[in-house]
């Protein structure tokens, strides 16, 4: 077996996204408290390995304020450790070339921002809210902030997120929210949001805050869900109204 490299090839920023795998499914099952900022959560990852020989190491992107507990790959316990924001892995045996890969990380931490320094990128990843939630944001890093990636667009997979929260915050994310919720503590919430649109990981989010939310549908039964957060003017809840229309215009 080799070792994956920690960067995915790209020439201009060579130390982005990592080697020797592709991710098809990331499965973030995470428990946040806005109060604290505290976030814990549970990452499976599901995808192939590409690398020729196959691997006896690889890494993921996280950020270093999000501690990691316990890595397992396909199902047995491996070694890891944090250098910066890789996460460097281990698996309990070599993995063949082409065969299945599953990661699951177990982490916990304060997530936050992503400095975009001397590149121009601009910050990105957990931006806090002016009512006391968060969201998820960034180009091309932004992620890694909240859950371990091979971060960089070329990777692209599709996505779901559970989500647990005090009672009283609501949570979106990309895709469709579970028509059944997933059972939560007393005083907390659960919900589950699904994406099964390949995309790059920098246009992964989530939204918790105490927003309303304004539904509806296209013309092809796909539904719309808008959030709108605390202190919004009236005009948000007009212009989400719009989206519907606005979405059915047709295009040349």
């Amino acid at each position: 077996g080799t070792v994956g490299s920690a960067g995915i090839g790209d020439p201009y920023y060579p130390t982005a996204g990592n080697g020797g795998y592709q991710v098809d499914h990331y499965d973030v099952n995470l428990t946040y408290d806005p109060a604290g900022n505290e976030l814990t959560a549970t990452t499976t990852i599901t995808g192939t390995v590409t690398a020729e020989a196959g691997l006896t190491r690889f890494n993921l992107d996280l950020q270093p304020n999000l501690t990691v507990s316990a890595v397992t790959v396909a199902d047995a316990a491996g070694t890891f450790a944090q250098e910066g924001a890789e996460l460097v892995i281990t698996p309990a045996a070599p993995l063949a070339a082409g065969a299945p890969l599953t990661v699951s990380v177990s982490y916990a931490g304060r997530p936050g921002l992503v400095d975009g320094g001397t590149a121009g990128l601009g910050d990105g990843g957990w931006f806090r809210t002016g009512s006391g939630g968060a969201f998820a944001a960034g180009e091309p890093t932004g992620a890694s902030t909240w859950y371990p990636v091979n971060e960089h667009p070329r990777d692209t997979a599709t996505f779901a997120v559970t989500a647990t929260v005090p009672q009283g915050w609501q949570v979106i994310s990309n895709g469709v929210r579970a028509a059944d919720p997933p059972a939560a503590p007393d005083g907390w919430t659960a919900t589950r949001w699904e994406l099964d649109v390949p995309v790059a990981s920098y246009l992964s989010t989530i939204y918790i805050d105490r927003f309303s939310v304004v539904e509806g549908t296209l013309s092809d039964g796909r539904p719309i869900v808008s959030a709108v957060g605390p202190g919004s003017p009236a005009a948000a809840t007009d212009l989400a109204n719009r989206t519907g229309p606005v979405g059915d215009v047709p295009t040349e």
